[in-house]
C-alpha cells in the first residue's frame, strides 16, 4: 500500500507507546518538521522498526525517546532517533557490529532486533546507521527512508 510516513509513523508510535508505557519509556516525541514522503511499504514493516527501537531503548533504561525528521542532501527524509538510555560501553561493545545477526550488547540478548530493523529498512529501500556525529557511548541512529518527495 502507499503510505505517507509521517502519518503512519505517528499513528504507530502512539499505538506502540500506549502498549509499552508501563515498561519504562514514559514519553516519545516525533517531529516530522512538516516533511512527508510517499513510499510503498507494508505498514507492518514500520511496526517492526518501531517495536525493536523502543524495546532496545527500554532495555537500556530510556525513559524518553525522540524521533526527528530532516531532509538530507540527496532530498531523502532521514529520522534522527535518540533516547536518554545508558548508551553503550564502547570498550566492551563493538559499534560496527550492532546490526550483525547474532551480535548483542546485552546479556541474554538474541542479536536479532537491530538486525531485523536494518533488514526491513533495506527491503523498503531505506537504511539505518549509528549517527556519525554522536557522542562516544551514545546510541543515536539515523534512519534513511525510501520514497519520493510529496
Amino acid at each position: 500500500c502507499w503510505g505517507i510516513f509521517r502519518q503512519h509513523m505517528w499513528g504507530i508510535l502512539k499505538q506502540h507507546l500506549q502498549r509499552v508505557d508501563r515498561d519504562g519509556v514514559e514519553s516519545v516525541s516525533f517531529d516530522a518538521n512538516g516533511l512527508s514522503q510517499l513510499a510503498k511499504f507494508p505498514p507492518v514493516d514500520l511496526v517492526v522498526i518501531v517495536d525493536n527501537l523502543m524495546d532496545n531503548a527500554r532495555k537500556h533504561g530510556a525513559r524518553q525517546m525522540k524521533l526527528k525528521a530532516r531532509r538530507n542532501r540527496r532530498g531523502r527524509i532521514e529520522i534522527e532517533v535518540s533516547d536518554d538510555g545508558r548508551g553503550m560501553d564502547e570498550d566492551r561493545v563493538d559499534p560496527t557490529k550492532l546490526f550483525d545477526k547474532g551480535y548483542s550488547s546485552t546479556d541474554g540478548g538474541t542479536g536479532l532486533g537491530l538486525f531485523h530493523v536494518r533488514q526491513v529498512l533495506h527491503k523498503m529501500g531505506g537504511d539505518i546507521a549509528l549517527d556519525s556525529n554522536r557522542e562516544r557511548g551514545r546510541v543515536d541512529f539515523i534512519i534513511t527512508l525510501p520514497g519520493e518527495e510529496k
